[in-house]
């Protein structure tokens, strides 16, 4: 894996529990701010251990047609086990 650094990764992606369902609009606004700044960074995938932020970064993602996938790290970690057999 190779990090690649993304300005304002640490900010939120507008998921917020139940901001989705409360502030929709300023939800969807967030989200676009992140997703642009995924775009400039073209990672092939975005991880984040929230689960909130896996459904609203993939929903994102799949709507501005960005081909980078959202994942759990623990998948990241399966990923890497598989791929040094230490499993199937």
């Amino acid at each position: 894996l190779e990090l690649v650094p993304v300005p304002g990764a640490a900010e939120c992606c507008g998921s917020a529990g139940l901001f989705t369902l409360l502030e929709p609009e300023m939800s969807r606004a967030v989200l676009a701010t992140k997703i642009e700044r995924l775009r400039e960074a073209a990672p092939q995938v975005v991880a984040t251990g929230n689960p909130g932020c896996l459904m609203q970064l993939g929903a994102g993602l799949a709507a501005a047609g960005i081909r980078a996938r959202a994942r759990h790290p623990v998948e990241l970690l399966d990923d890497a086990y598989r791929a040094a057999g230490r499993y199937e």
